[in-house]
């Protein structure tokens, strides 16, 4: 099915999946681009396949040559109170020796002019390593809505400041079509696709991480979304599907389903 938009298979779509067999599977389900998780504070901890310098990451840079396959988002930077930026800047050489267009963060801090610094102080870091730093606003974090993650990244003012808009996240706190229009092009780092119904689960994590619905399954109403953001802008499949998995759908299966049915919504109906 012939599209315009650029893909991207986010590592959680399948986490069974090894990040190295990652662009492999990217490949082969359409996508130009992967996003993945490195080894940084809390996210081998939270149960990630995460990429460590040295050789995991040597063999996964040979996989995505070999497949064609770039990296669009590296996760997940977290900036918390106690937080030194400094530390981050492994992980963000990393990413530069990745060739990654970006990395995504999280902030945990409900400090708004500490919160504010830090993320400033980051990006000026990784706009020396060519990265672009997304924030991504989510239901666990202290920034919660697009409207709050505006204030926070117009706050910074850094030219390599962005966000990562996430469907899930967005319409679970409260977000509306009428609030895209407040997102300037340049402020838009990658959008993340799934679906979900708009009555809230008893489990706002495990759906999250675990069990988000296919789009066309729920009621986002995916197609209007995608069609207020430019046609530049990647976009990211984030569809964790536990509940095919443990009936013994492969990841390979699983990850060729989110794709197509990704692609539909770009058609007219």
């Amino acid at each position: 099915m012939k599209h315009q938009r650029t893909l991207s298979l986010h590592h959680l779509t399948a986490l069974d999946v090894a990040p190295i067999d990652l662009p492999a599977y990217a490949a082969q389900a359409g996508c130009d681009y992967v996003g993945v998780f490195c080894d940084l504070p809390g996210v081998k901890a939270a149960g990630y396949p995460t990429l460590s310098p040295g050789e995991s990451e040597q063999q996964f840079r040979e996989a995505l040559i070999a497949h064609d396959i770039s990296v669009n988002n590296l996760e997940l930077f977290q900036i918390r109170p106690d937080t030194e930026i400094y530390e981050f800047r492994e992980g963000l050489a990393m990413g530069n020796r990745l060739g990654a267009r970006q990395i995504t963060v999280h902030v945990h801090d409900a400090d708004p002019v500490r919160s504010v610094a830090a993320f400033s102080e980051l990006c000026r870091i990784a706009a020396d390593y060519g990265l672009d730093v997304a924030l991504e606003f989510t239901s666990f974090s202290a920034v919660r809505t697009l409207e709050e993650a505006l204030a926070l990244l117009r706050a910074a003012n850094r030219t390599n400041g962005r966000l990562a808009l996430d469907l899930l996240h967005f319409f679970r706190n409260g977000g509306t079509l009428n609030a895209i229009h407040s997102l300037e092009p340049q402020e838009l780092g990658y959008v993340q696709v799934c679906d979900g119904m708009y009555q809230t689960p008893e489990d706002l994590y495990a759906e999250a991480v675990k069990n988000r619905m296919l789009p066309g399954d729920g009621e986002f109403p995916i197609r209007q979304v995608l069609s207020m953001i430019p046609d530049h802008i990647i976009v990211d499949i984030e569809v964790p599907q536990m509940r095919f998995k443990e009936q013994g759908i492969s990841a390979r299966s699983r990850i060729a389903l989110a794709v197509e049915r990704t692609i539909r919504t770009f058609s007219p109906r």
